[in-house]
């Protein structure tokens, strides 16, 4: 099947899976209102804020290197679990519809670097649409 981190599905499963690990912290923690991450560009917007406040603004590395530093801090409740205590293997292969022999090919490093790295292009392409 291959790497198909532009397919609608695998954009899909990413969103999707964003959502799940992010919105109630969002909501509960950061006192953002519901009614703000109930699209993908509120939900998008409010996430990049919040790293931008927290990491990004003031850091001089490029942004996305910044992005990871804040990912691996554990930032945002579960959605950067992964580097801790999630498979990032077995999420990325099932964001990406890939079958396990076909996620194996990745170490869990690869997996953490490539499924941050496509948490953040989202992110930071829907943020600045605006």
């Amino acid at each position: 099947m291959g790497l198909k981190t532009n397919s609608n599905q695998a954009m899909s499963n990413l969103y999707n899976y964003i959502r799940e690990y992010s919105e109630d912290y969002l909501v509960y923690d950061y006192e953002i209102p519901a009614a703000e991450v109930e699209t993908k560009t509120g939900l998008y917007k409010a996430i990049y804020k919040i790293f931008c406040e927290e990491f990004g603004r003031w850091n001089r590395k490029p942004e996305q290197i910044a992005f990871t530093e804040w990912a691996q801090g554990l930032a945002l409740g579960g959605l950067f679990c992964y580097y801790y205590n999630r498979e990032a293997v077995k999420d990325l292969g099932h964001i990406l519809e890939e079958t396990e022999a076909e996620a194996a090919k990745y170490t869990e490093e690869k997996a953490e670097s490539l499924l941050t790295y496509l948490i953040y292009r989202e992110i930071s392409k829907e943020a600045r649409k605006a």
